[in-house]
């Protein structure tokens, strides 16, 4: 929630500038946080009842400052149950299989969610009852904190030896999107932040996008992966920071849909290719990110 005190002045850095092409469920401009709208003008936040900037020390949160309204949110932080709370708005809240664990105070950000890639009910569904969920195949951006507890090779048939999220299979013909951890670029042993998407006309054909950042086990990572059809452009960030490194394959002008619904942890058909480690803060959003969207996004989730 948004605190007001004293007088609104005009507020620093445009953390909260808005995208003006978006609206939120009750049709504002822009979903900016409760009691406050977005400022065609100016493109920033502004309250609801005045029409003034904010300052920014009256932002109680990092969450009260996301740059983007995203499609899912899930800040992780349950810490028991099996119901994944979408805060959204709009996606839908996910179902956590029995074979992860909450973790109250474990996460970057509040809790967060750990996944063992050696059960195979280690992973988080959404929405939750979903069969087949609808992906885009024009442009999207995935983001999220994972922290790996180990690394390991990505296999004679899969992109990635630890995916943190992903839609569609691992190989085989449905493959969809996906981001993690991967070797495909470097060889086995070194591993680097990926983002895959799958060919709209055939679900086996992957291209990859590798980050320059050598991984390690233990430490948080803030991963971001988009996916830009009408650029035909990959991109991943690390820690806010776009990373131009290996591109694998041709990026496709429209991305596969598979009959599967997104998952945190491993494809449904290959779990043990999921990440073992913890995932906090994860985001998806309609849309490719700019590198200064990636940005904020990374600051908001608490970078």
């Amino acid at each position: 929630m948004m605190r007001w005190s004293g007088p609104a002045v005009t507020f620093g850095a445009g953390l909260l500038a808005c995208r003006i092409a978006t609206v939120d469920p009750a049709g504002h401009p822009c979903p900016c946080g409760d009691g406050l709208r977005c400022d065609p003008a100016t493109n920033l936040c502004t309250r609801a009842d005045a029409g003034v900037l904010i300052d920014t020390p009256m932002i109680d949160s990092p969450r009260d400052a996301r740059a983007l309204p995203p499609h899912f949110l899930f800040h992780l932080d349950e810490g028991s149950g099996t119901v994944a709370h979408d805060a959204s708005g709009v996606g839908g809240d996910g179902s956590a299989g029995s074979g992860t664990t909450w973790l109250p105070a474990g996460g970057k950000l509040g809790g967060a969610l750990h996944l063992d890639s050696s059960a195979a009910s280690s992973n988080m569904s959404f929405p939750t009852g979903c069969t087949t969920e609808p992906m885009w195949t024009s442009s999207f951006t995935i983001a999220l904190w994972a922290k790996f507890d180990a690394l390991h090779p990505s296999g004679t048939y899969d992109t990635m030896g630890d995916f943190a999220a992903v839609q569609g299979s691992s190989g085989g013909t449905q493959g969809g999107w996906g981001i993690g951890s991967t070797d495909k670029c470097t060889g086995s042993g070194s591993y680097r932040a990926a983002i895959e998407v799958a060919s709209g006309s055939a679900g086996s054909t992957r291209t990859i996008d590798c980050g320059t950042t050598a991984l390690a086990p233990g430490t948080w990572y803030h991963l971001i992966g988009a996916y830009d059809a009408a650029a035909a452009r990959l991109a991943i960030y690390v820690n806010g920071v776009l990373e131009p490194g290996s591109l694998v394959g041709t990026v496709p002008a429209a991305a596969f849909v598979p009959p599967s619904c997104p998952r945190l942890g491993g494809p449904l058909n290959n779990p043990p290719a999921g990440i073992t480690g913890s995932v906090d803060e994860v985001e998806i959003f309609d849309l490719a990110v700019t590198d200064a969207e990636a940005a904020r996004i990374f600051q908001a989730a608490g970078g």
